[in-house]
């Protein structure tokens, strides 16, 4: 898997030395469950079945299952996810979600994220 390469600090384009930088293999893979896991359903226009449903558990006391459900789907899907290994997820009252997990690409890789926030910040 290849995509354009984004900055982890700002989402912006990579660019260095004026040139477009390249994510592939497991960096790839692990932009796009990260890319994945920052849109919220409706926000794209030209599809509004895109994104998680952040707006279904995100302040809904006892929803924890239902984001849990719904987060490793998310994940799991993501073309380049062999498996989901690792997953834990942790709803605050400032209605956000911080999700760390380890998967396994579909080469084999490890991929690992920890500490992905969505929601109010």
């Amino acid at each position: 898997m290849r995509t354009l390469a984004l900055d982890p600090v700002t989402g912006d384009l990579a660019v260095s030395g004026g040139q477009l930088q390249i994510a592939d293999g497991v960096e790839a893979v692990r932009q796009a469950i990260q890319m994945r896991l920052s849109i919220w359903a409706g926000e794209w226009f030209a599809d509004r079945s895109v994104g998680v449903p952040y707006l279904r558990f995100l302040g809904v006391p006892g929803a924890t299952t239902l984001a849990e459900s719904l987060l490793r789907r998310a994940i799991a899907t993501t073309p380049g996810v062999a498996t989901l290994d690792r997953f834990s997820l942790t709803l605050d009252a400032r209605r956000r979600a911080r999700v760390s997990f380890e998967a396994t690409a579909i080469t084999g890789e490890p991929i690992a994220v920890t500490d992905f926030i969505a929601g109010d910040t």
